[in-house]
Order: structure tokens, then sequence, then C-alpha cells
């Protein structure tokens, strides 16, 4: 997988991976998994592993792995199998869960696999906690 540094008519730094052509080929960017929009799933865990693949490779340890919802949740899981073993070692995975109603798979596994997870207001805490008997930090995150 490749990475290159892309142009932009501000001249700001954008990093582009290579694409794999069967991944991009639906005309909406993004859709929440049903069966009928497996291939969203399967792109962006293509775009999570790119991502982690480029702090890898270039040696960059950030402090926090902040992931949010269903589309990033492949990064707490795939970190600490495929990555944190092989020198990504540094990073602490945060996960914010935004959404419910889509992806609730993906997003158990990601609360499972991160150290910290959190929802996106104290009010949502309060209702995924309510509705599913668990304990989340509410909008709030202390590495």
């Amino acid at each position: 997988m490749g990475v290159h540094l892309g142009p932009t008519p501000t001249h700001s730094p954008v990093l582009l991976t290579d694409l794999i052509p069967s991944h991009h080929r639906r005309p909406a960017a993004a859709c929440p998994p049903a069966p009928h929009s497996y291939d969203d799933e399967v792109r962006f865990d293509f775009f999570c592993k790119a991502a982690l693949e480029f702090l890898l490779k270039t040696g960059r340890q950030p402090d926090i792995l902040h992931c949010h919802d269903w589309s990033t949740a492949h990064v707490a899981q795939s970190y600490w199998s495929d990555y944190h073993p092989y020198g990504l070692h540094k990073p602490r995975v945060i996960f914010t869960i935004h959404n419910l109603n889509y992806g609730q798979k993906k997003i158990g596994e990601a609360a499972h696999a991160c150290q910290k997870f959190t929802t996106v207001s104290p009010t949502y805490a309060y209702e995924v906690g309510r509705r599913n008997k668990v304990g989340i930090v509410a909008a709030s995150v202390n590495c």
C-alpha cells in the first residue's frame, strides 16, 4: 500500500493512499453498514488499516488514536493485533460512539478493544448505558 503527498489548491499537505479500484466504485461515499452496502465496511476497514500502516511505516507514535463511530471502529482492534506488536507501541486508543443505529457489532468490538470509550454527549451516554447496561465515560476522556 502506497502513501503519497498530494497537491491541493491551498498548498496544504494531504496524504493519499493507493486505491483498490474494487473498493471505490460506489456512488455514495459513506452509507451505514447493511446487507446492501457491505462494501462500505470493507472500504472503511481498508482506510483504517492505511492510517495505521502510515503511522507504523513513518515511525510516528501519536499519544492517542481517537476513533469516531463504526466507520473507524476497525482501528481499535487492528491496532492491538496488527500494529502494537510490531512497533506502534505508544498510542492509547479512545473510541467515541456517535450513533448505535449503525454498525453495532463493530462498535462493540471497538469498545472492547479500546482503553477508554465515550459518547458525543452526557445525554447520549445515559441513553446508551441505560439501553445496554454499560458504564460509559460521558463526553470527556482522561488518559
